[in-house]
């Protein structure tokens, strides 16, 4: 689906009759019929607009399933290992771990095929 992100202004009511004014931002299709405009409120960000725009028109869910069906595949063969992970996390919570050193873990551990993004899935 073709759409673009237009930018609006929008008047708010502050206390003792002081307006304020900001851009709010909507999803509109070619011919300028609104698709998605956050519950009528609109996205306070471009970027948010642009988010939600990929997530609903470019398969955001799919991905998203795909790769909680992915990572949860991934835990159930790895427990082990997930609960390891998951207490160095754990006790390295006000330092975190970086992606490296996550990723040296994994094959430390013998692990191959191992995606940065399963942490998210870790239970």
């Amino acid at each position: 689906m073709s759409y673009k992100i237009v930018s609006r202004t929008v008047k708010t009511d502050i206390d003792y009759g002081i307006v304020d004014t900001e851009n709010r931002y909507d999803i509109v299709s070619e011919s300028g019929e609104i698709i998605d405009n956050a519950q009528g409120y609109g996205y306070k960000t471009y970027q948010s607009a642009q988010k939600a725009a990929g997530y609903k028109f470019k398969g955001g869910k799919q991905k998203t399933d795909a790769l909680k069906k992915q990572a949860k595949a991934f835990w159930k063969n790895n427990k082990a290992v997930g609960i390891e992970l998951s207490e160095l996390l754990d006790l390295n919570f006000k330092d975190p771990m970086t992606e490296a050193e996550i990723n040296a873990f994994a094959l430390e551990k013998g692990i191959s095929g191992f995606d940065i993004k399963f942490i998210d899935h870790l239970e």
